[in-house]
């Protein structure tokens, strides 16, 4: 049997007071110093890490560059194809006509930018109301697109790319949730025969009314694409994760089970991001290693990339930042309890944690 023999609580705020170091910053790469104070446990003992509590507020977008970009393709009655890259305006959006008027207007300035159709413009924008309220409404995409000079259209083409290169690269913007976004169905990758599209994300018709086209999703739309932030930390050894929590390193996403560096996973609210632990909702690992002078932290998505900051000054001169508590106890090792001896040299999993390899 166990017996705690020493616990301390580490209160640690990334809020910047002063000039930052190279490695860190308020989110993605922090670290806790510890070596004027290690965390250290003797011979026949072992330390137990738990978050007690994790609070940041909600300053990212819910639409953003994880899920805003798909894009279009219209063949004119004569000539070339011509491509476009759609990307809604990054904001937090009303679920219902306020979403679907987003997607509807960047249609429109996509399309404005082709020879004759500068004056193109949308109407009949659904649903009207939020189906998450108990309103009228399928939830669906829907609305009517009059090109300015239709006859010189014969077709229309949406393209939702889960990989955009056809390939992860592990480039955050390689990856991109907007199927999800816009229920729409999945492109796995870009077409291998671009620049023609071969499959389709979005219903594309000739409208009831002459001279329009009426733009349709297939499932209900979603706000938010990002619902728990995971806290991942490079003392963490044992727990283990699917693969596609891990999409920003390979291109498998299927869910074999792998090792994995996440601590804990914290729920997404309107305004702020935060847990408050108890005995019935523990996130914490084991660790036997007897000194601990640096604990290596991020926050990511539930695919492995950054948090999406507003710029890329957010999180070392704005207002992406968190603070949390964590706890290290001491415990003396029960009789007949063997040691873990499948435990990862700690200098070199630091290492792979701030590469991104871990």
């Amino acid at each position: 049997m166990s017996v705690l023999l020493s616990s301390k609580n580490i209160f640690l705020s990334t809020q910047p007071s002063g000039n930052l170091s190279n490695v860190d910053d308020g989110i993605n790469k922090f670290r806790a110093c510890l070596n004027n104070i290690p965390l250290q446990s003797g011979l026949n003992q072992y330390g137990k890490i738990s978050l007690i509590d994790f609070h940041m507020y909600r300053n990212f977008y819910k639409v953003n560059q994880t899920n805003n970009t798909f894009f279009m393709e219209v063949t004119p009655a004569s000539g070339d194809k011509i491509y476009k890259t759609c990307t809604i305006p990054p904001g937090d959006y009303r679920l219902g006509e306020e979403l679907s008027t987003a997607v509807a207007n960047e249609v429109k300035r996509a399309f404005a930018t082709i020879d004759g159709q500068s004056l193109s413009s949308v109407g009949t924008i659904l649903p009207t109301t939020d189906r998450r309220v108990n309103q009228n409404g399928t939830g669906i995409l829907d609305f009517v697109l009059t090109p300015q000079n239709n006859s010189a259209i014969s077709d229309i083409k949406f393209q939702c790319r889960n990989y955009n290169s056809g390939k992860n690269t592990g480039a955050d913007g390689d990856y991109n949730d907007s199927y999800a976004l816009l229920g729409a169905k999945r492109v796995t990758q870009a077409d291998a025969s671009l620049p023609a599209f071969t499959t389709e994300s979005l219903s594309v018709a000739p409208g009831k009314v002459a001279n329009t086209w009426q733009i349709k999703g297939y499932y209900q739309m979603q706000d938010a694409t990002i619902p728990y932030v995971f806290l991942r930390c490079s003392e963490v050894l044992e727990n283990l994760e699917s693969e596609n929590y891990r999409l920003g390193e390979g291109t498998t996403t299927d869910t074999h089970i792998i090792q994995s560096t996440t601590l804990a996973k914290i729920k997404v609210g309107l305004e702020e991001v935060e847990f408050l632990g108890d005995t019935s909702t523990p996130y914490s690992i084991m660790t036997d290693n007897r000194n601990i002078s640096q604990l290596f932290f991020q926050c990511v998505d539930q695919h492995g990339r950054s948090l999406p900051a507003i710029d890329k000054d957010q999180t070392t001169l704005g207002n992406l930042f968190l603070d949390m508590t964590i706890n290290y106890s001491v415990y003396s090792r029960g009789v007949g309890q063997p040691e873990n001896t499948n435990i990862e040299n700690n200098g070199l999993n630091n290492a792979m944690f701030q590469t991104g390899i871990r």
